[in-house]
């Protein structure tokens, strides 16, 4: 499968977002496809086009969120092809940058692209869930499946890879397969391997947990994502639409 990224925004230049499908197209070809064990996947940037040419799947650079309370989502078209959907105002708004954060550990349009292109990978459709049961860590919630979303558990770390003309740009950390089976013990659960067991959350990251359709929660640890950041998980096409929330302790 191929991610077309798409330049519809007019606070991305188009230097900018080649860059980053540089930098998206090297993480899916060297990390996520040997971790993930996939076939590789692929990012190109088609400049002067609005439209994903046919073997592709859409992933679009816009300002501003088609609806209020929106950073980022995936999804699939009526036609059943899956696209993605990426905002750079709230991320430049609140101190990020576009391929570096001046904070150098802040948010970037590029983290966030990365972080939607992995989410498409591992789960094209959105509507993946992996089947538990799973618990907290104190056994005191029970639920029955998680969606497979990559990125969300660690959605608040980033790491650099370097493009071909030596530019830095920030990307997604991600989980893998192991992250999903409660019965994994002594594996890398995470690409940067931040996380020591298996259903844990980064201090900031968050799940998507059911118990039966149409009972979707977030849960998130004590640490929770930055305010605005939490408010941007609302919109209702995308799946991390909140219905609820469950606090559980960060991974240790």
């Amino acid at each position: 499968m191929r991610i077309a990224l798409l330049n519809c925004s007019t606070l991305v230049k188009d230097q900018e977002a080649e860059l980053i499908a540089q930098a998206i197209d090297l993480q899916l070809r060297e990390h996520a496809a040997p971790f993930l064990e996939i076939s590789n996947w692929s990012c190109s940037f088609l400049a002067g086009t609005k439209v994903a040419p046919k073997g592709f799947v859409a992933l679009v650079l816009f300002d501003d969120a088609d609806a209020a309370g929106c950073l980022g989502y995936h999804d699939r078209a009526p036609d059943g092809r899956p696209y993605g959907k990426v905002f750079a105002r709230p991320v430049l708004s609140h101190g990020g940058g576009v391929i570096m954060s001046p904070k150098r550990n802040g948010d970037t349009v590029a983290s966030v692209t990365s972080h939607e292109a992995l989410e498409i990978v591992g789960d094209a459709d959105a509507n993946v869930w992996c089947d538990g049961p799973f618990f907290d860590w104190k056994r005191r919630v029970r639920w029955a499946s998680v969606a497979r979303e990559l990125a969300d558990p660690v959605q608040e770390q980033s790491y650099e890879v370097t493009v071909k003309d030596g530019t830095k740009v920030s990307v997604s950390n991600f989980v893998g397969d192991q992250w999903f089976d409660a019965k994994s013990k002594g594996e890398r659960y995470d690409w940067l391997g931040s996380l020591s067991a298996p259903l844990t959350l980064a201090p900031g990251g968050y799940a998507i947990v059911r118990n039966q359709p149409g009972t979707e929660s977030q849960v998130f640890t004590r640490q929770m994502p930055a305010a605005w950041r939490a408010e941007m998980k609302q919109h209702a096409a995308a799946r991390t639409c909140v219905r609820g929330a469950i606090i559980l302790p960060e991974a240790a």
